[in-house]
């Protein structure tokens, strides 16, 4: 029996002589993989005010390795073990969830769940605020669509999103977006940039990894993401190309995804397969990180990449593209380290090489880097987020 989910949870703490009844929230998310997302919800949950808030994890299959970093204090229901259901029978079976668990606010988190979580809301009469958050450019993840899929889907967002409650969106250039591309209202929208538990990637990053054991006396330039075209990881295996023409240098990229035997493909057309480790996804990528000379983002598109944040808090120097959207707002060129423009591979070996050969300057970028990591602690986007769910649930917009 699921006696947490069902019970009325109308439990009361005394603050100041007065009863507060905590607010019941369900966060839907697909699963656990180790992606930006599922980390930023998991940071979110760790550090949610259990004296106000009440949550509940629906995941469509538990699984995922960031599994193991959930607080044992909160509940966790698997909506549907079948990952090949549409999005329809997700959302009826949401629906069903949803009338168990009783929330007074359901938060979503990636497209796909917004959708189910939209649906699941117009398939019954909710008695509960919907909050859907936006954690990446829609415009270009819709992009590579063929025309009619692409107006369809952008059709879809405009008609369709509005109907939350509320939106929360990842950076102020994907807030922005949402209102310029798909007429979404700016006072339904609120920025929160990803919790990140910095205190705790800076101690983990201390940990032993077998970076240096692999590269010997080369320099080291690390990235990470999922391995799909998005990342940008072929310009990077590109750059690497140039940069060995006059540095030893060897590259890390940590992450799993499609694109694997592709990118290994590449490296091995471009005669720098030894000089590049695929070594899949790891529990704790700030351990190789900050064993790393550089760390690169080479994506054509983003959301906010948190994985910046996390590589100041590593005490590395940054290289990134200047895409839409996220790097800016992270990334204050020629203080926290450099920007260039996306696909300009000539360019992103030059600056990396400009990196790895000027110690002064890595030196002052890691400096002010760890100064920036520090205002993205988690305590502060965590009540961020408590201010927007309280203010939602008694009844504003």
């Amino acid at each position: 029996m699921r006696e947490s989910a069902t019970q009325e949870c109308a439990v009361t703490v005394s603050a100041s002589s007065a009863k507060v009844t905590r607010i019941r929230v369900a966060f839907f998310l697909p699963s656990l993989n180790g992606g930006g997302a599922e980390r930023a919800a998991v940071n979110l949950l760790r550090g949610l005010d259990k004296n106000r808030f009440h949550p509940t994890l629906i995941l469509k299959r538990k699984e995922g390795s960031l599994l193991n970093e959930m607080p044992d204090d909160i509940e966790i229901i698997e909506l549907d073990t079948d990952s090949y259901r549409g999005v329809l029978i997700s959302s009826w079976l949401l629906r069903r969830v949803l009338r168990d668990v009783r929330p007074q606010l359901v938060v979503s988190f990636l497209n796909q769940c917004n959708v189910c979580a939209l649906l699941a809301g117009a398939l019954s009469l909710r008695r509960y605020k919907l909050i859907i958050s936006v954690r990446n450019s829609l415009k270009a993840k819709f992009s590579n669509r063929s025309k009619p899929k692409r107006i369809l889907k952008e059709l879809f967002v405009k008609r369709v999103y509005g109907q939350a409650d509320h939106i929360i969106s990842v950076s102020d250039g994907v807030a922005n977006e949402l209102v310029e591309k798909f007429n979404l209202l700016r006072s339904k929208i609120t920025t929160i940039h990803n919790p990140l538990d910095v205190k705790r990637i800076r101690r983990l990053s201390k940990a032993n990894a077998p970076v240096r054991e692999w590269a010997g006396k080369e320099k080291v330039i690390v990235a990470a993401g999922r391995l799909v075209q998005q990342k940008g990881f072929s310009d990077l295996i590109e750059a690497l190309a140039i940069i060995r023409r006059s540095t030893p240098a060897k590259l890390i990229i940590l992450g799993d995804g499609p694109l694997k035997g592709k990118l290994k493909g590449l490296a091995d057309d471009l005669g720098v397969a030894q000089s590049v480790l695929l070594p899949g996804f790891v529990e704790n990528p700030w351990a190789w990180i900050s064993k790393s000379d550089v760390f690169v983002l080479s994506s054509h598109w983003e959301g906010l990449p948190a994985v910046l944040i996390e590589a100041m808090a590593c005490g590395v120097p940054i290289v990134a593209t200047d895409c839409d959207f996220g790097p800016r707002e992270y990334v204050d060129p020629g203080v926290h380290g450099y920007l260039i423009q996306p696909g300009d591979i000539q360019g992103l070996a030059s600056t990396v090489k400009a990196v790895l050969g000027d110690p002064l300057t890595s030196v002052q970028f890691v400096k002010n880097g760890l100064e920036r990591a520090m205002q993205f602690e988690s305590s502060k986007a965590c009540q961020n987020f408590e201010r927007v769910f309280e203010r939602i649930v008694g009844g504003a917009s």
